[in-house]
């Protein structure tokens, strides 16, 4: 339910703008076209070329301000969805840990992962924490070393409420701010090019064909006016 309200409130705000740009855009035009023509029956005060335009520039503009809150929003329901399939994430988390790839953990890899992990925080400064007794809890079999099966027993007990929590409190700004530290400026309309591509022109038609209809409908609302007088 949440992500459809935050889905539905950022396409009220990527509409509020493409329609209001579209309005701004289209005053300067009849302002300037104005010293030239009249208006004609029926007919919007623009040609369809104009509106074209004028529909294709808002459209641009509201897609370059709101393409990086969007873009954001929907890293953030990606991530939710991950961390739903935690065998999943226990077993990319237990790769990312085992740089040797010899299929088994030792104690220095995780102490180092660990150490690394702002979630881990929790776990590493928590009152009477050693890491001897972390180790004892992890090897389960007492051999030595942490396999796969025993990393995936303890991400289920102890690390994946943290890394859920962590994804389930991100808020957008947050998620916009770590894509700009981590990809640069350009991470965050990365796919914008090909969204613009996509739904300019369809767009722009669209806004084209509302002024004609809206103009028309207007001519034969006022006739019928006229004619009951």
């Amino acid at each position: 339910m949440r992500d459809t309200e935050a889905a539905a409130s950022t396409s009220l705000f990527h509409a509020g703008i493409n329609f209001g740009t579209f309005d701004l855009i289209k005053g300067h035009f009849e302002k300037a076209a104005s010293k030239t023509r009249k208006q004609r029956p029926g007919m919007p005060f623009l040609n369809a070329f104009e509106l074209f335009l004028a529909g294709a520039l808002a459209k641009v503009v509201a897609t370059v301000f709101t393409y990086p809150l969007i873009r954001a929003k929907v890293k953030m329901m990606s991530a939710r969805e991950e961390v739903q399939d935690d065998k999943a994430d226990a077993q990319q988390m237990f790769a990312a840990i085992d740089k040797n790839c010899n299929g088994i953990l030792s104690h220095t890899e995780l102490k180092n992962y660990l150490k690394g992990q702002s979630w881990a925080q929790q776990i590493l400064s928590g009152d009477g924490f050693h890491w001897q007794e972390l180790f004892a809890e992890l090897d389960l079999d007492k051999d030595g070393h942490i396999d796969l099966e025993e990393f995936i027993t303890f991400y289920r007990d102890n690390i994946q409420a943290l890394v859920s929590a962590r994804v389930v409190q991100q808020n957008v700004i947050g998620v916009m701010l770590a894509t700009v530290r981590e990809q640069g400026l350009r991470g965050s309309f990365q796919g914008c090019r090909e969204q613009i591509v996509l739904t300019v022109t369809k767009q722009a038609l669209v806004l084209t064909n509302k002024e004609y209809i809206n103009a028309f409908v207007s001519y034969l609302f006022a006739s019928v006016a006229k004619v009951k007088q």
